[in-house]
């Protein structure tokens, strides 16, 4: 069938405009069938506008000011950070904002609260909060890519390789090169939580140092803390770190 007007009679003789009749359904026959990732995805951006709305009927919201002053500074007090964020650097800001800001007056990061709040969601919805509780930012090295899918990534700290289903990312990624990023469970996949950085893979060594000494004097503090949860009250240096090499 060539092409019909939207506003030309409907083939199917029923008298009405093709816009009117046939058309969504025929759209609807053209779009492309879900996928599992498609699903996974869905789900997932379900459960964060819950957690935004908890943030904001709980009234946390008040507390971004703060929190993002805390964001969106260098390494260096002397270095002031770009004067404008861009989209990514606000996306990552709200991921932390969610999992690693501690909100005041309850010392726990939003989706610690959102979970202690007893929601009524879906079970799969419920899994998946449950699972982003220990879901710190790190850093991975690009294994393998699979372009249209995603790719497989070892953890620079804890040696762990996973799966990461990420479509845009595929076509970005290179072997060998690094990414920042949070991945959190999904269902039955892994995911990117805000927006990944990409570095070459020169960068590896730079990174392990810099964590790797930040971890060492805190240890000094708190002898008994993991890396993993260092990794989630001082992820924002990672961050930071991006902001300072922006800018130098």
């Amino acid at each position: 069938m060539g092409h019909i007007s939207r506003n030309a009679p409907c083939p199917c003789g029923s008298g009405k405009k093709y816009k009117k009749c046939c058309l969504p359904k025929d759209e609807e026959n053209l779009r492309p069938p879900k996928t599992r990732h498609d699903y996974c995805l869905e789900v997932a951006e379900s459960l964060r506008t819950k957690i935004i709305k908890f943030m904001e009927k709980g009234g946390h919201d008040r507390h971004i000011g703060d929190a993002l002053e805390m964001f969106w500074q260098t390494l260096d007090p002397d270095l002031a950070p770009p004067e404008k964020m861009d989209n990514y650097d606000y996306l990552n800001f709200i991921d932390w904002f969610i999992h690693d800001y501690p909100i005041p007056d309850f010392d726990l990061p939003l989706i610690e609260l959102y979970l202690e709040s007893e929601p009524l969601l879906p079970a799969e919805e419920m899994q998946v909060l449950r699972d982003w509780q220990d879901a710190p930012l790190s850093v991975y090295q690009i294994r393998t890519v699979s372009p249209g899918e995603g790719f497989w990534a070892e953890d620079i700290f804890s040696g762990a390789e996973i799966f990461i289903s990420d479509v845009r990312l595929s076509h970005q990624a290179r072997k060998w090169g690094l990414i920042t990023t949070r991945v959190t469970k999904v269902l039955d996949e892994w995911q990117c939580s805000g927006a990944a950085r990409l570095e070459p893979p020169t960068a590896k060594e730079d990174i392990l140092d810099f964590v790797k000494e930040g971890f060492r004097l805190i240890k000094k503090l708190e002898p008994h803390l993991e890396l993993k949860d260092f990794l989630r009250v001082a992820g924002v240096a990672l961050h930071q770190r991006f902001l300072t090499n922006q800018v130098q």
